[in-house]
């Protein structure tokens, strides 16, 4: 699929956010990455895989947004690291809790409206999809984030980027 679609997410708060980037920044990391650094105002949570930017496609994860009901997961970054394909991310050793939970309700909810979703999205935020070599895991002083909002979003060709369409509370 060329770079549009519709994407479930949840994007991590400013604060948060700002602690990452420091934390990249005490760690010589945002430098070592240069402009294959993803902006962090589009670092995110995957919830589900991209679909097709189409009306019904829209409409269908609207109700399916609407149908989930699950709690908040406590998200605990400990190190970065290479997440595969030179992909470098923030994450967690241990499966955050609650997370494996919104993930089924994500996919219970998918089911409801005819959708599959055929792989397993793993907790972590991508901060570069490209980078410029192989990282080995970089420990960091924990960063937590209670992930209780989501958004359905469409990704922008040019410039790239996310329009948040609507979001929700857990």
């Amino acid at each position: 699929m060329p770079l549009g679609g519709l994407i479930l997410m949840s994007k991590p708060p400013t604060n948060v956010r700002g602690r990452m980037e420091a934390t990249l920044d005490e760690h010589g990391l945002t430098e070592r990455l240069g402009d294959a650094l993803f902006p962090p105002e589009h670092w995110h949570q995957s919830l589900s895989g991209i679909h097709e930017d189409t009306p019904g496609m829209l409409e269908t994860l609207m109700q399916v947004g609407n149908a989930i009901n699950a709690e908040s997961a406590l998200m605990r970054f400990d190190h970065i690291g290479d997440s595969g394909g030179r992909q470098w991310s923030f994450l967690p050793r241990n499966e955050p809790g609650g997370f494996s939970e919104l993930i089924s309700e994500v996919r219970r909810s998918m089911s409801l409206w005819g959708l599959d979703m055929a792989f397993r999205n793993r907790p972590q935020v991508p901060i570069s999809y490209r980078a410029p070599e192989d990282l080995r895991p970089v420990e960091i002083d924990s960063i937590d984030w209670k992930l209780d909002r989501y958004t359905l979003v469409r990704r922008r060709r040019h410039p790239f980027g996310y329009d948040t369409l609507k979001e929700w509370r857990l």
